[in-house]
Parts: C-alpha cells; structure tokens; sequence
C-alpha cells in the first residue's frame, strides 16, 4: 500500500473512534431520552463532549 493510500485509511480509522468517542460522551451527558427523542430545543455541550466535538469538527475540515 502506498503511503497515501495509508494515510487516508489512518485518517478514517481516526474520524470514526473520534466520532464514536464525541457520542459516547454526548449520550451520557445529555442522556439517552433526548439522544432518541425529537431534537426541537437543542442542548449546549459542556465539558470533554464539547472538546470532542470540536476535535472531530477540526479533523473534517483538514
């Protein structure tokens, strides 16, 4: 495998654990009720969930 073919397999490898990480702490914040429920009044992150949102925000963009 080339290495840029290895670098984009690693960098997707790393969005998915990012993105799993960032619900995660997300669910366990907000809890499982509104994670399943309608979405009319969005709640604000705080903490490591916001972090890692903002981490996986950054990792989309580049």
């Amino acid at each position: 495998m080339s290495t840029d073919l290895t670098m984009l397999v690693a960098a997707c490898f790393l969005a998915f654990i990012q993105i799993g990480l960032y619900s995660f702490f997300a669910i366990r914040q907000w809890g499982a009720v509104y994670a399943a429920g309608p979405r009319d009044a969005g709640l604000e992150l705080t903490g490591v969930p916001a972090r890692l949102k903002r981490a996986y925000v950054n990792m989309l963009e580049t």
